[in-house]
């Protein structure tokens, strides 16, 4: 096993920052949300769709988390509207803010 472990390569070696995004492969960004606990963030995805993005998992319905995504959403995506929200699984860390992108 510790063997596999060492075969591991990562394609970004540094997280992004809270709000801001790191291009991952072309048009692909990975954007960390925080959480309030002790698993201290989740990994979400923007896909650049030409003129829109689509999102990959949203996050906590929190406050914080909100204004983290109005910010990216001004900034690192450029004004482009979000089209489509994909969610992993249905835990709240992931599909959290569904509803707030749906109502903006």
């Amino acid at each position: 096993m510790h063997d596999l472990v060492r075969q591991i390569r990562y394609p970004v070696q540094t997280p992004p920052d809270t709000g801001d995004a790191v291009e991952i492969y072309d048009g692909i960004l990975w954007i960390r949300i925080p959480l309030p606990m002790a698993l201290d963030h989740v990994n979400v995805y923007a896909v650049d769709e030409g003129d829109s993005w689509t999102i990959i998992d949203t996050g906590l319905d929190t406050r914080k988390t909100r204004a983290i995504w109005e910010t990216l959403l001004t900034g690192p995506l450029g004004g482009k509207p979000v089209e489509r929200l994909i969610v992993t699984h249905h835990h709240p860390d992931h599909i959290g803010l569904a509803g707030w992108f749906q109502s903006a």
